[in-house]
Parts: C-alpha cells; structure tokens; sequence
C-alpha cells in the first residue's frame, strides 16, 4: 500500500534513512510467508496438539511429537516484528515526525480490530452466562483498565492466569506495545554503537531474567522476552549494511549450516525440550533469526521458494485477524454444540473442529478487508518529513 501525503505537509515530501544503514530495496514476499507459516503454528498448536488427548506411547502420540514447539508461532512472530518494526524506525530516525507518525501508523494498525474484540467480549459477557456453557472463553476477566492500557500482561503474571480464552492471545499485543514504547527512544536517542550493545545486552539477559521465574511470568513479560523481539532489530540493522550483506551472500553455505544447526537442536527439544531450559526461546528465536536472513542470502534457495507459496501468504496477510478469532469461534461452536471447551475425542468433533477454522479463516479475511486494510490505509497518509524539509516549512510560514 502507497503512502499519501497529506495536505498539510509539503509537495516535495521524501521518506528518511538514516545515514548509518541502507533500506532494503522492494516488498520481500518471503516475510509474508513467514507470518503465514507463524499463525499457522498457532493453529495447529490450539486446534490439533492442544485438543487431542492421546494415551501415552501410542500411534497419536507419537504422530503428534514433531508439533510440540507449535506454542512458538507467537516466538517468530515477535522476531518478525522486531525486524519489521526496527527497520521502519532506523530508516526514519532522523525524520522531524518520526515519534508522531510512527506511533499513529500503530494505532491504526492494531487499535480497530483490538477494539473490536473487546467490545464483541463486553457484549457476549453481558448477554450470556459466563459460567455456563462458554465459560471456558468468558470465565475470571482481569480488570478492564488493563486491557485498555495493554497491561494485562502484567497482571497475568501477578495472578498466574491468562483470564478468559477470549481476551487471552493479547498478551502478545500487550508485549509487543510495551516493545513500542521502549524501541524508538532507543533508536533515536542512542549512537548506532551504543545502540548495538543495548541491543545484545538485553538479548542476552532475557532468559537470566526468565531464570527465578514462574513459566507464565516468563512467557507473558515483555523483558523476558526481548531477545527474541530484539534480534529481529538486530538482523533488521544487519540487512541494511553493504558489508554484512555482502558476507552474508558470500556464505549461503555457513547460513545453511547454521540453519540446520538451529533445526537440530529444535528436533531435539520437540523431545527433551527440559534440557534447553530457560534458553528455549533464545536457541528459538535464533532459529528464526535465520530464517528471516535466508531471503537476504539468496532469493532462489529452497527455503525461499516455499516461502514465497501463495497459500503461506494468503494467511501471513490474515494473520492479526485470524490469530484474535480463531480460538473464540472453536470455543462457540464447541460450546454450543458439546457444551465445553474445543476437544476432539471423536471424527465428529474433529470435523467441529475443522469447520471452525473455515470460519474463522473466512471471519479473519472479512475483517481484513472491512477494517484492517482501511485503517493500515490511513495510518499510511502520514509520511515521514525530513528535518530539513520541516525547517523549510516553518521559515517561509507567513507571520513566522
């Protein structure tokens, strides 16, 4: 989607760089890919692994294996947007409304589909019981000013639960706000060395801090999980440089190594995850990391081409909408149909289980196209001014 000027600013509108990287040319669709295979982890993980109860060492059991690290859709999600989210901020640093567009561009992007989901949770709340046949979705809301504020997350952690399914994938939006509020201070504020050492310090006291920690405290916290947000920064920063570009294309070999590497040890925690530790999300999203680089290394390599499949796409471009719903339409259509919460003991409720993700893939596109796209839309009519161009405005401004 193009980016239109407004009528306030000047003709001759430009986007900034900064001058310490370069901004890497054209759309990659590869990134799209990557969110698409992102939220498909998270549905296979709530539709497939969470609702199926095999018997120990049986065929299920053993089928279902290579799906346990599913739960770290979230993981490369949050890699993702540290890249998408860094790179848009050291492009534009030294831009005169670099704070103000920046943070009206994420309004729009996430506030009207996040709104709509509370007000559709305020309705179903008050109309229904929730402790009745829903109440797997509706049951213990945390305070509402949390969720207005994007601290629920903190609050899921003081209280060791995620409240009511409906509400509980935004704790992933409460992380990453918290992330939006930190990030462009310190892109802004700091040179790119210094900005380079705080980045690899917070990385690496991520899983320290997660440590003394309950799991819930440890997943939900947005400092616990800033290494995986802030290598995404980190490779964002590297793709702008000519020299890293440069070896990274020279050593696609070592990148492949380096991917099978991390893949090993992935396989590995699908069967004694214990042995990684607290370090699981770090060793992950450094698997992620990669994978964000292999478009960079070579745009024909394998991995590239699936990820360019039109199908991961299609769903990295529903994502936000479909990654909100999902678990509230199997939650209703269970509920109404078995009266608890989604579990397929059966090919009937498999098949329930299948028509609600038709629906809620179905729900994800129309809101989408009704309310997603329109608000990216206009959050894209703000641009990005140069200073200098900013300073031009103001000097010939009459009275001034």
């Amino acid at each position: 989607m193009g980016d239109r000027k407004l009528r306030s600013e000047p003709k001759n509108t430009e986007r900034v760089s900064a001058p310490i990287v370069k901004k890497p040319k054209g759309r990659i669709p590869e990134l799209d890919g990557i969110r698409g295979a992102a939220i498909l982890m998270v549905i296979v993980w709530h539709y497939f692994f969470s609702q199926i109860h095999p018997s120990p060492h049986s065929l299920l059991s053993a089928m279902a294996i290579p799906f346990r690290l599913c739960w770290s859709g979230v993981d490369l999600f949050f890699v993702l947007s540290g890249f998408l989210i860094g790179g848009i901020l050291v492009d534009s640093r030294e831009a005169a409304n670099y704070f103000r567009v920046f943070y009206v561009r994420r309004v729009c992007r996430l506030g009207p589909v996040y709104l709509l989901l509370l007000t559709s949770f305020a309705l179903v709340y008050r109309l229904s019981d929730p402790h009745g046949r829903f109440s797997w979705l509706l049951e213990n809301p945390l305070p509402g000013a949390s969720y207005a504020t994007f601290t629920q997350n903190v609050v899921m952690g003081l209280r060791g639960t995620f409240g009511p399914t409906w509400l509980a994938p935004t704790w992933s939006l409460a992380v990453e706000e918290q992330f939006y509020s930190i990030l462009p201070v310190l892109v802004w504020a700091l040179s790119p060395k210094a900005l380079h050492r705080t980045l690899l310090v917070a990385i690496c006291a991520a899983p320290l801090l997660r440590a003394p920690f309950s799991e819930i405290v440890g997943q939900v916290e947005m400092p616990m999980r800033s290494d995986s947000l802030l290598l995404g920064v980190l490779v964002a920063i590297g793709v702008r440089d000519e020299w890293f570009l440069a070896t990274l294309r020279s050593q696609r070999r070592t990148l492949g190594g380096v991917l099978l590497v991390l893949l090993a040890g992935a396989a590995l925690m699908c069967v004694h995850g214990s042995w990684f530790g607290v370090f699981i999300q770090t060793w992950l999203a450094a698997l992620y990391s990669v994978l964000i680089l292999t478009p960079f290394a070579d745009g024909h390599a394998l991995v590239s081409r699936a990820l360019r499949a039109g199908a991961l796409r299609f769903f990295g471009q529903i994502s936000y909408s479909l990654y909100l719903v999902h678990q509230i339409v199997a939650g209703l259509l269970h509920g109404l149909v078995y009266g608890h919460e989604p579990r397929i003991d059966d090919l009937s409720s498999a098949a329930l289980t299948g028509l609600s993700l038709g629906i809620s893939v179905a729900l994800a596109y129309a809101i989408f196209h009704l309310i997603e796209k329109k608000a990216v839309a206009y959050g894209h009519r703000h641009v990005y001014v140069a200073k200098r161009e900013a300073a031009a405005v103001t000097t010939s401004a009459p009275g001034i």
